[in-house]
């Protein structure tokens, strides 16, 4: 039992927090291109934050390419938010305007970053900024203070269920929008971080990698930047996630292991009290194999009912993490299912010495023990 719950419970937080992860990706729309500087090495190391080349004159080159609806430029802001005394654990973002209309926003109050607010001291919060900056009232038309400037809060964006996600500190909702233009004036210095380019719907976004890097690629080296689609991102999350199932898979292995060195420890104990039951089958015309089959699958059965409490058992505790936590567990069928037929092979696994061992009494001398 404590194996099978290690090994549905864990694999179904895990694909829990998987399906997350590939939540937040879908956030970013499947028409938009997202631009990183430095290019993937081996799926995971790849610029994050360090040095970048691009330009606005980049931005503005993309936006002439036939197919490209319209692009915008994100710049990662350090330091911190903070209303008073309150403080916001989010990241800050200086985004074009171009970025609002570029995915779906829902509102709590006020509106988003406008073509006029370039160069105005304003910004757009997430809900999750809003609530830890202003508890107990409405953001809106209130101060924040960014790296010692003052920005006004003319929007709160909401999204309830990125709220109650175990990835809500990553999410959109804990992000605060600064607006792009000011902040290059203010800090000519600051980079562009990201360049994100939004496709015609007519139009399939993976046609239009290459034309992208063409017109990047005149101006900068293959290695400088990448392009990446949400399906590029998406199996970047899998590959992350299912490196971490994998490590799951590799210590609930260990439990399993140790489940079944259980079972046949029980089995073997069993069987030197049925001794008697054992030598009277083989004198009534029972053959070995009828012996080893019948314990054999005696092993089987108790591992079988062992995984069918220790399913139900996950499967309760995981409708309690759900409801008591943002973890949501999932446990699809093949989940289950597979999980039946691992029981099933250890407890055939296991089963094998306490059915031989069975098998190999001789009659005579088991009825005379019994």
């Amino acid at each position: 039992m404590a194996a099978t719950v290690a090994i549905v419970l864990l694999t179904g937080i895990a694909l829990g927090v998987q399906q997350e992860f590939a939540s937040q990706v879908d956030e970013l729309g499947v028409n938009n291109l997202v631009i990183i500087p430095g290019r993937l090495q081996d799926g995971f190391n790849f610029n994050l934050g360090g040095a970048s080349y691009f330009k606005s004159e980049d931005s503005n080159s993309l936006q002439g390419i036939p197919g490209v609806s319209k692009t915008a430029m994100w710049t990662f802001v350090g330091g911190g938010a903070s209303a008073g005394k309150k403080r916001a654990s989010s990241f800050l973002v200086a985004s074009t305007p171009e970025w609002f209309t570029m995915r779906s926003f829902n509102l709590r109050e006020g509106r988003l970053m406008q073509e006029g607010d370039r160069m105005k001291p304003v910004a757009v919060i997430g809900s999750i900024a809003s609530d830890a900056m202003f508890p107990s009232q409405s953001a809106l038309g209130k101060k924040i203070t960014v790296n010692g400037s003052e920005f006004e809060v003319v929007g709160v964006t909401e999204d309830k269920e990125a709220e109650e996600s175990v990835l809500s500190f990553g999410s959109f909702q804990n992000l605060i929008y600064l607006p792009f233009d000011l902040l290059r004036k203010r800090n000519p210095a600051s980079q562009i971080d990201r360049l994100l380019v939004q496709i015609d719907e007519s139009v399939e976004p993976t046609s239009m990698i290459d034309k992208v890097e063409g017109v990047l690629g005149k101006r900068l080296d293959e290695s400088q930047f990448q392009v990446l689609t949400q399906k590029d991102l998406l199996k970047l999350v899998f590959k992350f996630t299912n490196i971490l199932t994998y490590l799951l898979i590799g210590l609930t292995s260990i439990a399993l292991f140790v489940g079944g060195i259980g079972i046949m420890t029980v089995m073997l104990l069993s069987i030197g009290e049925r001794t008697s039951e054992i030598g009277i089958r083989m004198a009534n015309g029972a053959k070995r194999r009828d012996i080893f089959m019948q314990f054999l699958i005696e092993c089987s059965f108790v591992s079988l009912v062992g995984v069918a409490v220790g399913i139900a058992f996950s499967i309760g505790v995981g409708a309690a993490i759900r409801h008591f936590t943002p973890i949501k567990p999932l446990f699809p069928p093949d989940l289950l299912l597979g999980t039946v037929g691992v029981g099933l092979f250890a407890g055939l696994l296991f089963g094998i010495l306490p059915a031989m061992t069975a098998a190999k009494k001789d009659p005579v001398r088991s009825i005379q023990r019994g």
